[in-house]
């Protein structure tokens, strides 16, 4: 992994957070103090980043059109998949590209859509969405596709390996007036469908004048999967609910968050909002449009959330005027740049917030380090990796 070449900024995070705890006890550093922020915890991430790729100018390797899930290898390469060349650029822990796997097309290798791509130890696997199959590059040049077969309902979002085989999201039905049925669906290592594991209500559709589609204040539901198990969750509910790889159920992880601001008056600060954004001479019907939509009852109280490596929660909080999609918030995709996560320990206990980089898009969270999405003014991506400090 990449690791941090700014050991001071690692032992300042120590300190800070000793300096927090001794302040809150009055002096007091007892085990039983300390054991709230546990071994292993995340407590910082490093301002600056390690690497920063897509900054090159001129280099048509570092040149970007819309990257998907960028992530670490374990041998600190970094992966970049893009949705636009259909390809997957390796780059080594200094910078320098090294290969690209992929292109457009329907063959052993190509893709016909390039919606994720993670690792499997050194094997890079990757989804077709279009194509529904995963393929598989193996060290050593073999190519391997394996075809999604059997599924109850469309295929919808890849999650990752689970077991030996792979979990994915799908939808069984678009309909409006309601929210999305969506489940995590199981399929084994040959892509045969196996079982269905989990449930969540996904986003909210209307018909209304004008226009149709997800509300502008829509919830939605979210999934992960780490070290064999399932979590899924709707963000209506602070909660999230652990299944294992069967689909059995586990634990439940409350989120204290604090309650949202009355969805009436929120709405209509994002319509306002979306207004004032638009051209001045499309401002009235873009209020007409919005507010044609029902006023909620109720709002999301988190947006996204991420399983690191080492099995902690990180839970971003429900920004409306970041995340509601008529001010360009994306559901199911990243969920904005910078903000301030809630950190959740393995057994379900609250550590803390960290402040992720203003403009990153987090993606992955290895044992020591962040990787994510970032976007200039002018909308040129780059994939930037940050260390990340422990307990």
């Amino acid at each position: 992994m990449i690791q941090s070449r700014t050991r001071p900024a690692h032992l300042l995070a120590i300190a800070i957070l000793a300096a927090i705890v001794t302040a809150d006890c009055g002096g007091d550093t007892s085990d039983a103090r300390a054991a709230l922020v546990p071994l292993g915890a995340p407590v910082a991430i490093q301002p600056t980043a390690d690497l920063d790729v897509g900054v090159l100018e001129g280099d048509p390797m570092e040149e970007f059109d819309r990257v998907t899930t960028p992530f670490l290898m374990p041998n600190g390469t970094l992966a970049v998949p893009t949705r636009g060349a259909r390809t997957i650029r390796l780059f080594s822990p200094d910078g320098a590209f090294v290969e690209s796997y992929g292109g457009p097309g329907e063959g052993p290798g190509e893709f016909g859509s390039l919606g994720s791509a993670w690792a499997r130890g050194d094997t890079i696997e990757a989804y077709d969405g279009r194509l529904r199959r995963i393929t598989r590059f193996i060290p050593g040049g073999e190519v391997e596709v394996v075809t999604i077969r059997g599924t109850p309902v469309p295929p919808d979002r890849m999650l990752g390996p689970l077991g030996d085989g792979w979990a994915l999201t799908g939808i069984a039905r678009i309909t409006y007036g309601e929210r999305d049925p969506m489940s995590v669906l199981y399929v084994s290592r040959d892509g045969a469908y196996v079982a269905r594991l989990a449930d969540a209500e996904g986003m909210a559709r209307f018909r209304v004048p004008g226009i149709s589609g997800p509300h502008p204040l829509t919830p939605i539901g979210l999934f992960d999967v780490h070290a064999g198990e399932v979590y899924a969750a709707e963000t209506l509910t602070p909660a999230i609910r652990v299944y294992d790889g069967s689909g059995t159920y586990l634990r439940a992880i409350a989120l204290a968050i604090d309650a949202p601001a009355p969805a009436s008056s929120v709405f209509r600060q994002v319509i306002d909002s979306a207004v004032a954004r638009a051209d001045e001479d499309e401002r009235t019907a873009t209020r007409r449009r919005l507010s044609a939509f029902p006023e909620p009852d109720r709002l999301s109280s988190f947006w996204d959330f991420i399983v690191d490596e080492a099995g902690y929660v990180w839970v971003r909080p429900y920004e409306p005027l970041v995340h509601a999609l008529a001010l360009g918030g994306r559901p199911g995709g990243p969920s904005g740049p910078g903000g301030n996560w809630l950190v959740i320990s393995p057994e379900g206990a609250e550590v803390g917030r960290l402040e992720v980089p203003a403009g990153l898009e987090l993606v992955q969270i290895t044992s020591d380090a962040v990787v994510g999405l970032h976007r200039d003014d002018l909308g040129i991506e780059s994939v930037r990796v940050h260390s990340l400090s422990r307990r």
